[in-house]
């Protein structure tokens, strides 16, 4: 994402931000939530995809790996 972005969200991207601030932090939990299963779902196909013979056990260790890699890089 560029800085640009960050400085001048996009008019879609404010009008998200104001629905946003209008609802209750349970209703902003809820959708944190959703949006996080979400992503994961999607990291799930995309692992799936390159790696055709994976079990299970390899999808959740492989998950873990992505996320504490995600995380290492935010800290």
């Amino acid at each position: 994402m560029s800085y640009m972005k960050i400085l001048k969200p996009e008019p879609n991207r404010k009008q998200y931000i104001l629905i946003l601030r209008r609802m209750n932090g349970e209703e902003r939990m809820r959708i944190g939530f959703e949006l996080f299963e979400m992503a994961k779902d999607i990291m799930i196909e995309g692992i799936k995809a390159e790696n055709p013979d994976i079990t299970f056990e390899g999808i959740q260790q492989e998950v873990v790996r992505r996320m504490m890699r995600c995380q290492w890089r935010n800290s």
